[in-house]
């Protein structure tokens, strides 16, 4: 069913020679059916780019993490699916610095203190992350 439904997607997006905004949790179907993609934690955006590169090439620890949870990413079977440490943030009061921060394992103290700005990945791929200021890798 679920395949069904990918394929008429991809129909209707032909015939009317346009696109689709899709806004889901499934990775396997943003894979299936999208050409770019857009990353958001609590409501902001922490990663932006091409399919292949934010599958390929993730730069946000977040994006990192979604993708490390992903049941078709894991190769070896396992009773319990990993997790992202941490709680989600209250929305009312999102941290100063980054929003990620706080369940980041890379967080530094600047992470903590300034929001990040975008930094480019790539043609049309950027993150907001500390980690790649100056071309770091992150």
């Amino acid at each position: 069913m679920e395949a069904q439904i990918v394929q008429l997607l991809r129909d209707l997006r032909r015939e009317l020679n346009g696109s689709i905004l899709f806004i889901s949790h499934n990775l396997g179907i943003i894979a299936e059916l999208c050409d770019y993609v857009v990353v958001l934690y609590a409501g902001e955006v922490v990663e932006q780019g091409p399919i292949e590169d934010i599958f390929h090439s993730p730069r946000h620890p977040y994006t990192r993490a979604l993708l490390e949870c992903d049941p078709a990413r894991i190769e070896e079977v396992c009773r319990e699916l990993p997790t992202i440490s941490g709680d989600v943030p209250n929305l009312l009061r999102i941290p100063s610095g980054c929003v990620f921060a706080p369940r980041c394992p890379q967080a530094v103290d600047v992470c903590r203190q300034e929001r990040p700005a975008d930094h480019e990945a790539g043609a049309g791929h950027i993150a907001r992350c500390h980690l790649l200021r100056g071309g770091a890798n992150g």
